[in-house]
C-alpha cells in the first residue's frame, strides 16, 4: 500500500509538471494560430467590431428604436 501511495504521488507530480508546460504551449499556439491571423484579416478588411473609429458627427449619440411590451414577456 505504501509503494503504491509513493507511486501515486510521482505520477501526479509528473502529471501536474506536465501541465504546467503544455497548456501555456496549447494555448499560445490556439491564440497565436488561429485567434491573431482571424484579427489580421478583420483589421485589413476594415472591420471595426468596437466602433473605435470616430464618427463624422456632432454627438456619439446612438438612437435606437423602442422595443414592444411583448418582447419584453418572452425574454428566452
Amino acid at each position: 500500500m505504501v509503494m503504491l501511495r509513493a507511486a501515486g504521488k510521482a505520477w501526479m507530480f509528473i502529471g501536474h509538471a506536465m501541465s504546467r508546460i503544455t497548456t501555456p504551449l496549447v494555448l499560445g499556439a490556439l491564440y497565436f494560430g488561429v485567434l491573431t491571423p482571424i484579427a489580421l484579416v478583420a483589421r485589413l478588411c476594415g472591420h471595426d467590431p468596437l466602433c473605435l473609429r470616430r464618427p463624422q458627427q456632432a454627438t456619439y449619440w446612438a438612437d435606437s428604436t423602442p422595443m414592444a411590451r411583448a418582447a419584453f414577456r418572452q425574454q428566452f
